[in-house]
């Protein structure tokens, strides 16, 4: 059976318990141990969280209109990670369950308002090198609106289907100084968006993207990052692990989103796992390598992240 080696789940499920802070006790319970949404104890458990000096300090500075940013500030993907909609990507990756929080609903109803190109069909994006459309951005927002319950809504399920239509049949292509590169960032942002969809949305479209984005990014070594690019050495930005940060992903989150999207054997992965436990601490847990500015403050650079051992148990319980 694989697993990540050094890595010792007993030890890091205490680490997680004893950790001090209450949201990642929360996101344990709720991502690993499979706590749902409709139970009493959760729903409990999330109104605390919204008691907690940190939720409430966000929530207070709510503006009318749903954003969390002034409207000359605000945009989809600025200023860096302080935008209402990086905002509901750090809350979909605590867990929470959004539809039941007014503030949560009233900011997603803002950003589909305001931020979503209904003609284009995706997010507004004026990035100087890709275009109108980065995968990863929208990919990264649409997983978090999965992630934070709203899978009933039809806008969310429209513009999701929206973004499969993109890449469907372009295999992740992104025109990078005008060349025509796959973006192995993208690709595992499609793979981890694509790994929250319900059953029932999963037709053969995304059985094929789903296929093209494993195949692609086992064809190249993970572990190494070795993805074609413009300069010849991997970025580092891939050997450095970190959670809450732009859109940039790393060998770690490449590992989740090939686990979780059902690639459990294969020569890559075992490699990558090998890469990945080298890393691993006495304490169960790996270094923060990079993070960003965001309002709310979960971890630093340069320290143990209990995030990435959230990770590592949840790519150790899909590896079983």
């Amino acid at each position: 059976m694989n697993k990540i080696p050094n890595f010792d789940e007993k030890k890091a499920t205490d680490f997680i318990l004893n950790h001090k802070d209450p949201y990642v006790k929360f996101a344990f319970q709720r991502d690993i141990e499979d706590m749902d949404f409709s139970k009493s104890e959760f729903v409990e458990l999330q109104s605390s969280l919204f008691e907690d000096r940190k939720l409430a300090s966000l929530t207070s500075k709510q503006l009318d209109t749903g954003a969390w940013e002034s409207p000359e500030k605000d945009s989809v993907f600025g200023p860096l990670q302080k935008s209402t909609i990086w905002t509901l990507v750090l809350l979909g990756q605590m867990r929470l369950n959004g539809s039941i929080v007014p503030e949560i609903v009233k900011a997603l109803n803002y950003t589909f308002e305001t931020q979503y190109d209904h003609e284009k069909k995706m997010f507004h994006n004026n990035h100087p090198v890709w275009g109108d459309f980065m995968q990863s951005h929208n990919s990264t927002a649409l997983r978090a609106f999965l992630q934070l319950g709203f899978d009933s809504r039809k806008d969310v399920k429209q513009a999701s289907l929206e973004h499969l239509e993109h890449i469907h049949g372009q295999e992740g292509l992104c025109k990078y100084k005008k060349k025509n590169y796959r973006c192995a960032w993208g690709l595992v942002k499609n793979l981890l968006f694509f790994n929250e969809w319900p059953e029932n949305w999963r037709n053969q479209k995304y059985r094929e993207s789903v296929k093209v984005c494993q195949n692609h990014l086992l064809s190249h070594d993970l572990s190494k990052a070795d993805y074609p690019r413009e300069r010849p050495n991997p970025n580092y930005k891939w050997i450095n692990f970190s959670t809450f940060k732009t859109y940039h992903s790393d060998i770690f989150e490449g590992l989740e989103s090939l686990v979780l999207s059902g690639i459990k054997s294969h020569k890559i992965i075992d490699k990558t796992l090998d890469v990945v436990g080298a890393q691993c601490t006495d304490k169960q847990t790996w270094m923060c390598g990079l993070n960003v500015n965001m309002k709310i403050k979960l971890e630093k650079k340069g320290e143990s992240s209990p995030w990435l051992t959230l990770r590592g148990l949840r790519v150790n319980k899909a590896l079983k």
